[in-house]
């Protein structure tokens, strides 16, 4: 299948629009005619452009309130109609969508619509162009794409066919078996969006929820596989004119796009097998990379080291340098010049690259390279490691460490310490548990469908963390030994520690990073306290209260300032750091339990949004 997309769905002009869209891998644009009429270049200058670009204008849209009009307004809506069509001569496309007419005084009478789309049909067939006819929910007569199909059968002209959107098709609560070979046959084009529900007023989400395919929670896989098996094999063009998009990167959002639409595909050709090998590609998180340069460098050593954490090795050419503790490994990159300083100089002291472990390196190169991932060349020596780089949100990276090699990554490029490569095993510490990053309202679903699409990650339910500066939306994602979890977060309130760490760190990024351990209290009796967040006392009275624990062990867990949750899967224990650069530690106790304390973020966000205060006035004293 063809993949195209509407222009409406890209922020920018036109020219970038089609820039962006080519790039991406899209060879078809729907063209939407604001956007043709805002640009400052002629419809014969962009006809040219998307030539030089690969890209075919299939077609402009929309042309609205046509059919079953009184005479006098249809004589009006002819003379529009001729001159759409001389426009659309220029532009080269060769598909005019229509859709149905909200005219309140339009006729209701079938036939009579059925002959004004015949006569138009007419009409463009003399310059060789189809006529596409699309059911708005918000129309007054022709709703869906049952009502449609009648119509357009009644006019009975070749070149007059139907659109099929998505959103339209699910917020009509339309079934599955309508799509018959026969109606599928009379589709010209069909038009992808998702949407995070349909409950919502339809007229709302069509303006400012829709989403792309496989971010919402609409069964777009069974819809195509009904349209493949009814015979629809054209164009699957994405129509997503989200507000979110508006100030973001054209060519992200149109690599986004087409992602998505690759990923639908697959997903309606994939098998129980390919899902399982998909879902195995990572296997752990094998470093975390943070770029730091003077003093914040030196508190960022100062506090591994009271997590437990050793300097055991130092890099064979750069000035890097690797702390270990159990299996977890940071790496802090002190370099002058090169991608970590360059990192620096944008954000302060922040994970710059993230090292994801897996044994099936080659399939996972090639899901990055079908998908079109930008891969960053980082520089080394013959007798070190080139480890493949993807980028990943907030121009940071992602390194694709390969675990099936007989050698760790730091038993190559690194250098033991004499007397520290073997070090104990610190207060306790054994693995990274999770990894969460901070990202804009836009970036948000595509982040969650990237780690899915790249990486086979499943992604739980969303779930609003109550931060007492606004609501902070929250997703994770997991591998299926949950050896590898990325929690995402997004919100829309500035003064959220989400868009306070957002704003502080001049982009997205790694906001906090989970440790995981066998005993918290072990680890917690070797902590300084000075390094640890404070929660407030009244917290530990509703904990009691909602799970009636011994007083010793609230007692212990009040003086080492420890959070609690359970549910039916077992029990969570954890601690927070305070920060550095926005960027905080957590420290982990599970006993089977799966989720992350969502329960108490509101305490931990409302002790970080104290902490925040109390900053801002020994700043201000």
């Amino acid at each position: 299948m063809n993949f195209a997309i509407a222009s409406s769905t890209l922020p920018g002009d036109l020219h970038d629009k089609l820039q962006a869209a080519a790039k991406a891998g899209f060879t078809a644009v729907e063209v939407f005619e604001k956007d043709l009429l805002y640009s400052d270049k002629s419809p014969s200058e962009i006809r040219s452009l998307a030539a030089s670009l690969g890209v075919q204008l299939i077609s402009l849209q929309p042309f609205s309130d046509f059919e079953g009009l009184v005479p006098e307004q249809k004589a009006k809506a002819l003379q529009r109609a001729q001159r759409k069509l001389h426009l659309m001569q220029e532009l080269g496309a060769k598909q005019l969508l229509v859709t149905s007419s909200t005219v309140a005084q339009a006729s209701g009478d079938p036939m009579q619509m059925a002959q004004d789309l015949a006569e138009l049909a007419d009409l463009a067939a003399e310059s060789g162009i189809t006529i596409a006819y699309e059911p708005l929910p918000t129309a007054q007569y022709i709703r869906d794409i049952v009502s449609a199909f009648e119509v357009v059968t009644l006019a009975n002209r070749a070149n007059l066919g139907l659109v099929l959107d998505s959103f339209a098709f699910f917020a009509n609560h339309s079934k599955l078996a309508v799509l018959t070979p026969e109606l599928v046959a009379k589709i010209f084009l069909v038009q992808l969006a998702d949407s995070p529900s349909v409950s919502i007023d339809p007229q709302q989400v069509d303006r400012y929820l829709r989403c792309y395919a496989g971010q919402g929670v609409l069964p777009l896989v069974a819809w195509l596989q009904q349209l493949q098996s009814a015979g629809y094999q054209g164009i699957l063009s994405h129509e997503v004119p989200c507000e979110e998009f508006r100030s973001s990167n054209p060519y992200q959002i149109a690599r986004d796009g087409y992602r998505s639409l690759q990923w639908l595909v697959e997903q309606t050709q994939s098998t129980p097998t390919s899902q399982a090998v998909h879902a195995a590609l990572l296997n752990g998180i094998e470093f975390v990379e943070l770029a730091c340069q003077g003093g914040q460098a030196q508190w960022m050593e100062q506090l591994l080291v009271a997590l437990g954490f050793r300097k055991t090795h130092t890099h064979r050419s750069k000035d890097v340098v690797l702390y270990r503790q159990g299996q977890i490994n940071f790496v802090i990159n002190r370099e002058r010049d090169g991608f970590a300083n360059a990192y620096y100089d944008r954000h302060g002291t922040a994970v710059c690259a993230i090292g994801l472990g897996t044994a099936q390196l080659t399939q996972l190169l090639k899901n990055c390279r079908d998908y079109r991932c930008d891969f960053i060349q980082a520089p080394h020596l013959p007798d070190e490691l080139n480890i493949p780089a993807i980028r990943n949100v907030g121009d940071g990276l992602l390194y694709l460490v390969d675990t099936a090699q007989p050698k760790r990554f730091f038993e190559v490029d690194f250098v033991p310490i004499v007397g520290e490569a073997s070090h104990p095993l610190g207060f306790g510490l054994e693995v990274i548990d999770h990894v969460t990053q901070a990202v804009s309202s836009t970036e948000f679903l595509a982040l969650v469908q990237f780690y899915q699409i790249l990486f086979g990650l499943k992604a739980n339910a969303e779930y609003d963390l109550m931060d007492r500066n606004g609501i902070v939306h929250s997703r994770s994602l997991v591998n299926a030994d949950h050896s590898v979890q990325l929690p995402v977060n997004t919100s829309h309130a500035r003064e959220s520690s989400t868009e306070r760490f957002r704003i502080g760190l001049a982009g997205s990024g790694v906001q906090h990073i989970a440790l995981g351990c066998a005993d918290i209290f072990v680890v917690a009796k070797r902590l300084n306290p000075h390094h640890i967040l404070p929660i407030s006392p009244n917290y530990y009275e509703e904990v009691q209260a909602d799970f009636l624990l011994e007083d010793a062990l609230i007692e212990q867990m009040r003086a080492y300032n420890i959070l609690y949750d359970a549910n039916e899967q077992g029990e969570f224990f954890h601690i927070y750091t305070r920060h550095i650069n926005g960027l905080f530690f957590e420290i982990v106790q599970r006993k089977g339990y799966q989720g992350f304390g969502e329960r108490n973020a509101e305490a931990r966000l409302a002790a970080q949004a104290r902490e925040h205060q109390r900053m801002k006035e020994l700043l201000l004293a």
